[in-house]
């Protein structure tokens, strides 16, 4: 009986110890399966919690938000006021001059209406993010530039022909930026400033016509 049960014991203790072995092996499969998905390009667990997290607060299209929005109409009108307040002193053609004024005029009153949106929605203005940032740089340069041009002529030609390249690309990005909010605020205003732009747009281009 005592020789039975010691090779009941062996036997047992073989087989715990195979047990270990294959489970030891089950693991060290799956470490290095887990190591090829990896290096394929897989997704484990933590990675698909964060792909979630992504698609459930998408990025903005295109790149804008609501405050990069506010923050590009409030720089681009501060960069008309500019620019245009100096073209209606120093303008030599009367109509440009009367332009010019309108203009700083009616970039005025939509400063007004942009803070007061930015108040309304509480929005964070970032003027060191584009493309706000690059409004202000280019405002920057255009005032020294027509600063140091000469009156005459060819500076009313120079300034008509910028308001004319300029409008153009404003219209375009509120298109683009229209595609890009919800706000219902936001969306009637970005209407309203394209429908002046598009008006400053073609005075603009017949003023061009008339100037020699």
């Amino acid at each position: 009986m005592a020789i039975q049960r010691s090779s009941t014991a062996r036997a047992l203790t073989a087989l715990s110890a195979a047990a270990l072995i294959v489970s030891a092996c089950q693991k060290n499969d799956q470490s290095a399966a887990a190591r090829n998905e990896s290096a394929a390009g897989g997704i484990s667990a933590a990675d698909t919690t964060k792909r979630m997290d992504t698609t459930t607060k998408p990025a903005a299209p295109n790149g804008w938000t609501d405050a990069s929005i506010l923050s590009y109409l409030r720089a681009e009108d501060m960069d008309e006021v500019k620019v245009n307040e100096l073209a209606a002193k120093k303008a030599t053609s009367p109509a440009v001059r009367t332009f010019a004024a309108k203009m700083a005029a009616d970039h005025r009153a939509h400063l007004k209406e942009v803070h007061s949106l930015i108040a309304k929605t509480k929005a964070t203005v970032d003027t060191t993010a584009e493309p706000a940032h690059d409004v202000l740089n280019k405002s920057r340069d255009e005032v020294k530039d027509l600063t140091a041009k000469p009156r005459g002529a060819d500076w009313d030609k120079d300034y008509v022909d910028m308001q004319i390249d300029e409008h153009q690309k404003v219209l375009d990005k509120l298109q683009d930026a229209a595609k890009s909010t919800n706000n219902p605020d936001l969306k009637d205003a970005l209407m309203k400033v394209s429908g002046k732009v598009q008006e400053h747009l073609t005075k603009a281009q017949e003023i061009k016509a008339t100037l020699k």
